[in-house]
């Protein structure tokens, strides 16, 4: 996954990602909240779906994946030392 561009407002940060599975590449975009902002850094949670037959994964071994999955992401992030 790699970063294409961000957007940030009092809500929250509006991250997209280019995520590419399999040789199939698509944006990703989600929207993450700033529940713990310090001086020294920030954490930034977001919960989003993906479906993988968007990039090609369309096999369903013993039921067990169904259209949109779920992720949660939880991420902190701390101010280098300069």
């Amino acid at each position: 996954m790699s970063r294409n561009h961000s957007t940030w407002n009092d809500e929250g940060a509006r991250p997209v990602f280019v995520l590419t599975v399999r040789g199939t590449t698509r944006p990703l975009a989600f929207t993450a909240t700033a529940p713990g902002a310090t001086a020294d850094g920030v954490t930034l949670t977001a919960e989003l779906s993906v479906d993988p037959a968007d990039f090609g994964l369309t096999w369903n071994k013993l039921g067990m994946m169904k259209g949109q999955t779920a992720i949660t992401v939880e991420a902190r992030f701390i101010r280098g030392r300069a």
